[in-house]
């Protein structure tokens, strides 16, 4: 008699080995994954979502106000993703290409609406979604 064996890998499945990194001046900080943000933080980016609609709605008169929002929203988002790389001050540009760089490889977008939904509706393939399409595959063919 044959023994059969299953497994559901949740942290292949959901990227617990996957860690996202940012290295500056020499030290490594890590990005916090979609998953793990808790309900404290998940409030407070859905104050920063509500905050990033009202700038969608800004006047051309109002640049330097919704400018300086748009800061404080950047600068916000990095300290929920990593407190310790936002006391770090970086730049502006260095901030969004943090963010860039989570919304490519978190497979969620740091800021909203940011990443714009392909021709279907789907939004763009990230490599965090490759990779859990990989494991349900695996999986799905373990069973078979």
């Amino acid at each position: 008699m044959t023994e059969k064996h299953a497994l559901l890998d949740l942290d292949e499945i959901f990227g617990v080995a996957h860690k996202l990194e940012v290295h500056y001046r020499g030290k490594a900080y890590e990005l916090m994954l979609p998953d793990d943000i808790g309900p404290l933080a998940f409030v407070k980016y859905g104050r920063i979502r509500a905050c990033m609609r009202g700038l969608g709605e800004a006047k051309e008169e109002d640049g330097e106000e919704a400018a300086k929002k748009i800061e404080g929203v950047v600068r916000n988002v990095l300290a929920l993703l990593s407190p310790g790389l936002a006391e770090q001050n970086l730049s502006i540009p260095a901030a969004i290409r943090v963010l860039q760089f989570y919304n490519e490889e978190a497979g969620k977008p740091a800021l909203p609406e940011e990443t714009p939904p392909q021709a279907g509706g789907k939004s763009p393939e990230t490599p965090s979604r490759r990779r859990r399409r990989a494991a349900q595959s695996r999986k799905a063919v373990r069973h078979a």
